[in-house]
């Protein structure tokens, strides 16, 4: 008699466990969107020589995200003039930065802010140009 109520008492429990023991269903992850709002430097702004290329702004997102890099290139030769990387995970970030003139001949920098937005390396891009004249 013990045997069988020990092995009913073992098939309930059994049963109970795997019936309690779902699989959650798994959240749809809304995308992270960002915004990235550059007030300086103007699209095409020119800083003249020993002038000071100012790259500020704000990125906002609506969930936080991984960090952001900030780039300067020389368009001509690819040259890096600045390359900065910030690995902050926030909502929001405001950045600031500065760059002399110091080339030679007329050129066309492209100024680079790539946020990353998740592990997964999904990123927004913001870039635009700007003239540095020579002296």
């Amino acid at each position: 008699m013990n045997k069988h109520i020990l092995n009913f008492a073992l098939i309930t429990f059994i049963s109970i466990a795997f019936i309690s023991c779902k699989k959650e269903e798994e959240k749809e992850v809304e995308p992270t969107t960002v915004t990235i709002s550059m007030s300086e430097p103007a699209v095409n702004d020119t800083i003249p020589f020993n002038g000071e290329l100012h790259i500020e702004g704000t990125i906002s997102a609506s969930s936080e995200v991984h960090g952001y890099s900030l780039s300067a290139t020389n368009t001509t030769t690819s040259a890096s003039l600045l390359s900065v990387n910030y690995d902050v995970h926030a909502t929001t970030y405001n950045f600031h930065e500065h760059l002399v003139n110091t080339l030679t001949d007329t050129t066309t920098v492209k100024v680079k802010i790539v946020v990353t937005k998740d592990h997964d390396g999904n990123q927004e891009i913001n870039e635009r140009n700007v003239v540095f004249l020579p002296q």
